[in-house]
């Protein structure tokens, strides 16, 4: 019995052990409508002291196809031809607690995907090497858009009782970011090495009034033109009585 109890001790332990850190992530579940103009995300966490920290938010990748401009005849601007890029996602947010160089080394950021160089081993997979030259140009896009940011020293420590501290940060989730869900990841680097320590998601999702005209765009599109000519006929018919209205009262 001594002997079943200290297993059954130990495999506790290795549980325990295991467990992922929870996240509080506020808010989780954002709808967007007309008005929307990004929302502010707030990711706080209690983890073992010693650590240095890393968050990741990411949207799903797809293929990004990208015209390629350059100047004919040594004056007009035109499309001369096209660079493709794989697995981008369609959101990429990193916030940290140090420098991304001081965390850990190079191949160790590389295998959890953090840092533009490990996007770059990943998306680049052109044989003319054109994609890699142009990776700087797709990083500015993005970042111009507000889809990628890295903040270094972004998040804030805070100890606590127990040997544990309390890590904090916020970032923007941009009014051109997709709809869908996005994954969150909280890292712990020491000596070197990384581990996940926590994990959770935000749902970017479409109000019912977004949904309902998107249902119409795509299954009734001759009610939705039919539709938006008559609201556009009488828009016009109502600016002219008021502007009409108003010119009768200046005279």
């Amino acid at each position: 019995m001594i002997l079943l109890a200290f297993l059954l001790s130990a495999v506790t332990t290795v549980r325990a052990g295991g467990d992922r850190i929870p996240l509080r992530i506020e808010p989780d579940h954002i709808q967007v409508g007309f008005y929307y103009g990004g929302r502010n995300i707030s990711v706080k966490a209690n983890v073992p002291a010693g650590y240095n920290v890393l968050l990741k938010v990411k949207g799903a990748t797809r293929r990004l196809d990208l015209k390629k401009k350059g100047k004919v005849l040594g004056f007009l601007w035109m499309n001369v031809g096209e660079v493709v890029y794989e697995d981008v996602p369609g959101l990429y947010i990193i916030r940290s607690s140090y420098k991304l160089t001081d965390l850990a080394p190079a191949n160790v950021l590389q295998q959890w995907e953090i840092g533009y160089n490990a996007l770059k081993a990943k998306t680049v997979k052109a044989p003319d090497g054109e994609a890699g030259m142009l990776f700087g140009d797709l990083i500015k896009l993005k970042e111009g858009e507000g889809l990628f940011t890295i903040v270094e020293g972004g998040i804030r420590h805070a100890p606590m009782p127990g040997g544990r501290e309390q890590v904090a940060t916020d970032f923007l989730l941009p009014p051109k970011a997709p709809v869908g869900e996005y994954l969150v990841e909280l890292y712990g680097f020491k000596d070197g090495s990384g581990t996940l320590l926590g994990s959770g998601s935000i749902t970017l999702e479409q109000d019912r009034l977004i949904q309902f005209i998107t249902s119409m765009v795509g299954h009734h599109s001759l009610l939705y033109g039919c539709l938006s000519v008559m609201i556009a006929i009488v828009a016009g018919l109502l600016t002219g009585v008021i502007f009409g209205l108003g010119k009768g009262k200046a005279h």
